[in-house]
C-alpha cells in the first residue's frame, strides 16, 4: 500500500500503511483494532482505536475526509471515526517517518493543511 491513502480508498484487514523509513506501520488487525506500531517498541502500539473485538474489516478515508473504522456491512455506523474532515477538499492520509498518521487537505504534505493527526503529542 505504501505510506499513503487517497480519499475514497480503504485498508482491509491486515493491510497497512508503512512509513518510508520502515519504522512505523498503521494496520487494521484481525481483531478489529486499527493501530500504529513502532518497530523499535516490539508489539506495543503508539495508537489504537480500541475497536478490538468489534466486527471491523475496513479503515476508510471517506470522500468527505473522515477516517473511519467500519464493518463494511454497516457503513453508516462507524465503529470509530476521526472528529475532523477535509471540508470538501481532496485529501490524503500519510504514515510519516516520525510515527504520526496525518491527514492533509489537498494532495501534498503541506503542514498548513493538516486536519487530523494521531497519535497526539
Amino acid at each position: 500500500m505504501g505510506d499513503r491513502l487517497k480519499r475514497g480508498y480503504h485498508l482491509s484487514t491486515n493491510q497497512y500503511l508503512m512509513s518510508e523509513n520502515g519504522k512505523y506501520a498503521a494496520i487494521l488487525l484481525e481483531d478489529g483494532n486499527f493501530v500504529i506500531y513502532n518497530r523499535d517498541k516490539g508489539g506495543e502500539a503508539d495508537f489504537a482505536t480500541d475497536t478490538d473485538g468489534e466486527p471491523a474489516n475496513q479503515v476508510q478515508l471517506r470522500n468527505n475526509g473522515l477516517l473511519a473504522v467500519v464493518d463494511k456491512t454497516n457503513l453508516e455506523n462507524p465503529l470509530w471515526k476521526s472528529h475532523n474532515n477535509a471540508e470538501g477538499e481532496d485529501c490524503i492520509l500519510v504514515m510519516r517517518n516520525d510515527g504520526k498518521l496525518i491527514a492533509y487537505r489537498g494532495t501534498s504534505e503541506d503542514s498548513s493543511k493538516e486536519y487530523f493527526t494521531v497519535p497526539q503529542d
